[in-house]
């Protein structure tokens, strides 16, 4: 086609890759471009919408499909990623580092895929932010680069991303390892709600992060203990977090809502009392756990624990 390729490499810094072929017509071909018609620099910035790959979020209807944030400046290397995974997830983009940070606080995702080398805050940034934020800190994060010596390596698992992928990457990796940090995060849910239902005798396999916001807001729950006051607002406030930051958290550590992890922990506590004070009536324990209306207790009692707290009681002795 009489054309030409031509490549500016730096390394460490990344390739520009340039291909030049003639514009031609039928078996003719058009006049050589004038300077005027010369394409400008910013020629990427000013063409036309549907030209360039279209990256649209996944809705937020329907499904308890995990949801991935891609962060990846090239809208090429976003779609492609995109394709491979958004049959089985649901996809959200941001094109830098800033747009992924805001993203990531306000779906948290259950994974982020983020590129190094972006304007802005950088992929290595994003991680240290996303690891700083005790709202974020417990999503796993995937490092895509080309920049793959050791040291570079190092740089990023000590930033905070939990795997590497060099590009160019496979696809059948890229699925693998995404897979796989998903398949850990519902063991530990599964194994959080087990221990909770077995008695709480055995403390949950959650992460540092997860284990210690759960322990924060179980401490606040005993603190409403006294007041019997659960009023959702209230414990995110405490928690300085808005109801909706809070509810996101929770359910992404372990799949509660605010009002049944609430519950769980009252219930918990009930047991608790009703093995320790055996004198204590059941009107007695319900206060002492922010229930006013014994009635009402003895029916969240029974949906927790299968059983009335009168039956527990004698199961215990």
């Amino acid at each position: 086609m009489d054309g030409t390729i031509e490549a500016e490499s730096a390394p460490g810094e990344g390739s520009t890759f340039t291909l030049t072929i003639p514009v031609s017509h039928g078996n003719g071909r058009w006049k050589p471009l004038s300077d005027e018609d010369e394409p400008t620099a910013d020629a990427m910035q000013t063409m036309p919408a549907d030209a360039a790959p279209q990256l649209r979020d996944a809705g937020e209807e329907g499904g308890k499909a995990a949801k991935v944030l891609v962060v990846e400046d090239n809208a090429d290397v976003a779609h492609y990623i995109g394709r491979q995974v958004n049959h089985i997830y649901k996809v959200y983009y941001a094109t830098n580092g800033d747009e992924g940070l805001e993203k990531a606080r306000r779906i948290l995702p259950d994974i982020v895929l983020t590129d190094i080398m972006m304007p802005g805050i950088d992929g290595l940034e994003l991680c240290r932010r996303i690891r700083a934020s005790e709202l974020t800190n417990h999503i796993p994060i995937i490092a895509i680069t080309a920049k793959t010596s050791q040291d570079d390596r190092e740089e990023g698992l000590r930033a905070g991303a939990n795997a590497y992928l060099h590009k160019p990457f496979s696809r059948n990796e890229l699925l693998i390892q995404i897979d796989q940090m998903l398949a850990m995060r519902r063991v530990l849910t599964e194994k959080t709600e087990q221990a909770r239902h077995a008695g709480g005798s055995e403390k949950p396999a959650l992460s540092d992060a997860d284990r210690e916001f759960v322990s924060r807001l179980t401490d606040v729950v005993h603190e409403q203990m006294k007041l019997c006051s659960f009023e959702v607002n209230t414990i995110a406030s405490k928690l300085c977090m808005s109801r909706s930051t809070l509810s996101r958290r929770l359910l992404s550590a372990t799949g509660d809502s605010v009002t049944g992890y609430t519950a769980k922990v009252r219930i918990a506590h009930a047991c608790k009392l009703l093995r320790q004070h055996p004198d204590w009536t059941t009107n007695e324990v319900s206060l002492q756990c922010g229930f006013e209306d014994p009635s009402y207790f003895s029916r969240v009692f029974k949906q927790i624990e299968g059983i009335s707290p009168s039956q527990y009681r004698k199961n215990a002795v």
